[in-house]
């Protein structure tokens, strides 16, 4: 069984981690207009790159992280039964919020280009109809190339494009009695594989299917499957995980260009030290008494995930915009960081409307969450 604490950490961490992936999508555009996103010594670009493309990475991985280890939660010793009986409540957790969020976006979406003066039939065949629920970017997207000379689809998002986490997990869950065969006959020998494939960006050129999701996930189900326990296992690698983590996040700040090789491969890296870290302290806050588990929060965390990119960062920044200006980096700066919270108390505000209005609705939106 998952113990207390465990449970506790990753119910802090599942809000925490929303939190973090709106910092992430507030990252704003560069000081001045045509810049090149590089670090340029200024207090804007460090603060934005230290925490939205540093800090705020390890955000997804530690939610595949934990789904995986929930996944394997009495799924240790292989049942197709159970795996059945997981499967059907994963429909409800994320193919049904999937689908309801992705028609949430897409109805949005149409009816601002509607108000452009659109036409809805050409613009949803023009997209290809449905098609953006799973992925926005086919007809559109820069992808990465890898080592090999492969282009890794990282940019083929849905059109609410958060919801790439949920495509890739529920993905990841179908494979599951593959991870779970490579788990237990490779141990950690597999998983040090999974990690270099990712490291290297070396995987299959497929969206919805990706290395460093398989990584983190399977990382969780390893120390599921072996019985061993989150909190301790992160606990255990703490300090040198902390140090590591801080170090790389320098290197990250100084060498960030989008696709840069090395603030890429520094950021991967950081993403298994820096989510290592995440659950430690998260545990050692929670059991010491300085953090504590809200039960509104962890329930709205899905809510903030799959509902902040709808044009909620647009009003959060002209309500912003109408108390401080942008014209030095002081104000970009200040902006940039009032942002998110802005983007959550809107989110939470809605959240909570909805939740006493129509219970039910707000359930299904939020897979019973």
């Amino acid at each position: 069984m998952v113990t207390s604490l465990s449970s506790r950490t990753i119910s802090w961490l599942r809000f925490a981690c929303a939190c973090l992936v709106v910092l992430l999508h507030a990252f704003g555009p560069p000081a001045a207009p045509g810049q090149a996103i590089v670090w340029s010594n200024g207090v804007y670009d460090t603060v934005r790159i230290l925490l939205s493309q540093g800090v705020c990475q390890i955000a997804v991985p530690v939610f595949f992280l934990i789904s995986g280890y929930l996944f394997f939660v009495r799924l240790e010793e292989w049942t197709g039964t159970r795996y059945k009986e997981k499967m059907k409540r994963r429909v409800r957790n994320l193919v049904v919020p999937f689908l309801l969020w992705g028609l949430i976006a897409l109805a949005v979406e149409l009816a601002v280009a509607c108000y452009k003066g659109a036409s809805p039939v050409q613009w949803l065949s023009d997209r290809g109809w449905i098609l953006p629920l799973w992925n926005n970017g086919r007809f559109h997207f820069n992808g990465a190339r890898n080592i090999l000379g492969w282009t890794m689809y990282n940019e083929a998002l849905p059109l609410d494009y958060p919801l790439w986490f949920v495509r890739e997990l529920i993905v990841l869950n179908l494979f599951a009695p593959a991870i779970h065969w490579w788990v237990r006959k490779t141990k950690a020998w597999g998983l040090a594989v999974l990690f270099l494939l990712y490291l290297f960006n070396i995987w299959i050129p497929l969206e919805g299917f990706h290395a460093g999701g398989t990584f983190f996930y399977s990382l969780g189900a390893y120390w599921r499957i072996n019985r061993q326990d989150l909190t301790v296992r992160c606990r255990k690698w703490a300090v040198p995980a902390g140090i590591v983590s801080l170090l790389l996040l320098v290197g990250m700040v100084l060498t960030y260009q989008v696709h840069h090789p090395v603030y890429t491969g520094l950021c991967r890296v950081f993403t298994l030290t820096g989510s290592v870290s995440a659950i430690a302290l998260a545990a050692i806050g929670l059991e010491k008494g300085r953090l504590q588990v809200h039960p509104f929060l962890t329930q709205s965390s899905f809510f903030v995930f799959a509902g902040h990119t709808l044009y909620v960062r647009a009003i959060a920044c002209g309500l912003i915009g109408l108390l401080i200006p942008t014209s030095t980096q002081a104000g970009l700066t200040l902006t940039y960081l009032l942002t998110a919270p802005v983007c959550v108390a809107i989110i939470l505000a809605v959240y909570a409307l909805l939740k006493r209005l129509l219970p039910k609705m707000t359930s299904v939106l939020t897979g019973g969450r």
